[in-house]
């Protein structure tokens, strides 16, 4: 064996845990990141997304990417090349289509919201969350991608074991994988130009509007790029379509991490969380739940929905502002909050997590010693606003699943476009009040005060 064979044997054994590394988690992608999203039900949708395995997949098919390279100046047998060349792109491609079908239930799921179809985040994400879809379209898509190998090594097994990496003879499978990948992408992007148009006037509850434009833009680069990379450098053969695949792939690497890592980053933000028109529709919604008609109209439609925890909800956490004692703070955690609770709400898991320790601390964590028996039953330790977080997160389910729902019905929309117009016309005599979230009240306020100031 010659030096030069012994050379590009190494080059190839190299590659094979990279190759490994990279196909294990291509396969995986999808039904790690489903399995996430249900373990994570109660929190935020958008943290579910794991950026590391996102990094793990781009570093994986990157080394298989220069190694591509740097074999391609070795003779190897055309099996051995058709492996490692053209697996990159099936896996890329494969990654993209799972990618598709998490977007297409993340869509779904917000369109529940925004419609009111879903009682609960429980219900939907149970409902939804199903890998069979997901493992039978990225299994066809593996299977088409290997296919012309397959008939290459069947039908011509002398050929396919040769040394001739550029046999003419089967320029077809290059024009066939890419005219299938070509499809594929433009596919891909129509889907999401449809999935877009269709929640562009709600709320980015999951970040998917804004996943969106990133694609978009690096779609635009990436066609400029290449166009200006083949009139520079112009290939033919297998170096053109090394050049589409490392441009592809870089593509696909900028696409996952800009679009998984980026909205994380953003949803975390306070001006994510605290939207104007997010709060201000929030205390809206919370004053119109004050007024005689509008809570009973609106009761109706929570009985019907099987969300009247919600209301039950809101009305605690009113009593607890104006009374708060340790007694009525447990009484709302136990009833709303813990995992189990006779009537839970569907609120983060984060949430769930910062009271429940601000009542151990209050409860059994507590140093009786150090205060009074006053303190102790009166919860001096609890602050007043330990439930307003969670109030918001509930409110604004309210606003997004219920209130389209509840506006359907003519009577009702009156009602409450009669309410809007009365609580504008009070701000600009009045001043507008802040959002119930932040107002503090004192003890000794009556529920009977509220809902006067609220229809005034």
């Amino acid at each position: 064996m010659t030096t030069l064979h012994r050379r590009g044997l190494v080059v190839v054994m190299a590659k094979i845990p990279a190759l490994v590394v990279s196909s294990v988690l291509a396969v995986a992608y999808m039904p790690i990141s489903i399995a996430l999203f249900w373990w994570h039900r109660n929190c935020e949708p958008i943290r579910s997304r794991r950026p590391s395995l996102v990094v793990l997949c781009s570093v994986a098919l990157f080394i298989n990417i220069v190694m591509d390279e740097i074999e391609e100046a070795f003779s190897t047998p055309l099996i051995v090349a058709w492996l490692v060349f053209y697996i990159v792109m099936c896996l890329a491609i494969q990654i993209i289509i799972a990618r598709l079908f998490l977007l297409a239930f993340m869509n779904r799921l917000q369109r529940e919201l925004m419609g009111g179809t879903s009682s609960t985040f429980f219900q939907t994400h149970r409902r939804w969350c199903t890998t069979r879809a997901i493992l039978t379209g990225i299994l066809a898509v593996q299977a088409l991608q290997l296919l012309p190998g397959a008939v290459i090594t069947i039908s011509f097994p002398r050929y396919s074991f040769g040394p001739d990496m550029k046999a003419r003879d089967f320029a077809w499978q290059d024009q066939f994988m890419f005219l299938f990948d070509t499809a594929v992408i433009t596919v891909y992007a129509l889907v999401i130009m449809i999935m877009g148009t269709m929640i562009r006037s709600v709320k980015d509850l999951f970040g998917i509007v804004r996943e969106f434009k990133c694609i978009a833009v690096i779609g635009v680069l990436v066609a400029i790029s290449n166009t200006v990379l083949e009139l520079v450098f112009p290939v033919q053969g297998i170096e053109e379509l090394g050049l589409d695949l490392v441009v592809d792939n870089l593509a696909v690497h900028g696409v996952f991490i800009v679009q998984i890592v980026m909205p994380l980053i953003a949803s975390r933000s306070a001006r994510w969380r605290s939207a104007p028109d997010v709060d201000a529709q929030s205390s809206d919604l919370e004053r119109f739940l004050l007024t005689v008609a509008g809570r009973e109209s609106f009761r109706t439609l929570l009985m019907k929905s099987f969300c009247l925890e919600s209301l039950l909800f809101l009305d605690a956490v009113r009593e607890f502002r104006m009374n708060p004692t340790e007694d009525a703070g447990r009484h709302v955690f136990r009833t709303f909050i813990i995992e189990g609770s006779p009537m839970q709400v569907n609120i983060s898991g984060d949430h769930v997590a910062e009271i429940s320790e601000v009542f151990g601390e209050a409860g059994a964590g507590m140093d009786t010693s150090k205060v009074s028996p006053m303190q102790v039953r009166y919860g001096a330790m609890l602050p007043v606003n330990l439930f307003d977080s969670a109030k918001l997160e509930v409110v604004q389910v309210m606003l997004t699943a219920l209130l389209p729902q509840y506006i359907i019905d003519p009577v009702n929309a009156d009602l409450w476009r009669d309410f809007q117009e009365r609580n504008r016309e009070r701000d600009l005599f009045l001043g507008p009040t802040p959002a119930s979230t932040n107002q503090k009240q004192q003890p000794g306020t009556t529920a009977h005060h509220s809902v006067v100031h609220a229809v005034e």
